[in-house]
């Protein structure tokens, strides 16, 4: 019995899950050290509780995982660490992994959608950044780092739908080899049955000939019997 590619890819899955929670242990342990409130790495840690249990139900219920993960990220885009950006948390990719899912399921129009709220959701967070801006640092920072997450994003989407597209490609090119292969099979029967309705046809004319033809044939070929 041979696994399934999602059966294959759960001990990937439960890796990952895993690498991203303890590294994001990690890093709200380290924001605490160094100065972020007891409410900040709570609310980051419900929101990458959020993250996680995004991407479990974002194999099922594409749309209800995209919007659990959307929900976490703008979570983290409220709380403002001393040090860095809360959506730069590990559990943070989660997200991506949920765009990309929900784009490789859904209609175009719709994952268009889902890229335009993840596009808002960037420019949210920036805008949260720059009022929160601390002395010293150059508003083009912020620009730069909306830059590259939308460029992720984009990137992210844009790789899903052509991945998409390719999977509906070969299954077209499957079943155009598959219908193919089933009209070969037919005209393959077609013929043999031909072959074979003309042989026993052959057979029964051939078989009937002499049996019609002994009452009245005399053996050399007249349709009269000699007279004594």
């Amino acid at each position: 019995m041979t696994a399934t590619p999602r059966q294959d890819a759960r001990p990937a899955t439960v890796t990952a899950h895993v690498v991203l929670a303890v590294s994001t242990v990690l890093a709200l342990a380290g924001n605490r050290y160094y100065g972020a409130a007891g409410w900040q790495v709570l609310a980051a840690a419900g929101a990458a509780v959020l993250l996680h249990g995004a991407a479990v139900v974002s194999r099922r219920r594409p749309w209800q995982g995209y919007a659990t993960a959307a929900l976490g990220m703008l979570v983290l885009a409220t709380i403002s660490f001393p040090s860095w950006s809360a959506i730069l948390l590990p559990s943070a990719l989660w997200f991506p992994v949920t765009l990309w899912r929900l784009t490789g399921l859904v209609p175009v129009r719709s994952s268009v959608v889902a890229l335009a709220v993840a596009v808002l959701g960037i420019v949210v967070t920036e805008l949260v950044a720059w009022g929160r801006l601390p002395p010293g640092i150059p508003g083009w920072t912020l620009l730069v780092e909306g830059g590259l997450l939308t460029l992720v994003v984009g990137g992210v989407w844009g790789a899903a739908l052509l991945a998409r597209r390719r999977r509906e490609a070969g299954r077209r090119a499957e079943s155009g080899r598959l219908a193919a292969a089933v009209a070969d099979e037919r005209a393959s029967i077609r013929r043999d049955l031909h072959d074979v309705i003309a042989h026993t046809v052959t057979l029964m004319v051939a078989s009937a000939r002499p049996a019609s033809c002994r009452p009245t044939c005399s053996p050399n070929g007249s349709g009269h019997r000699r007279g004594r």
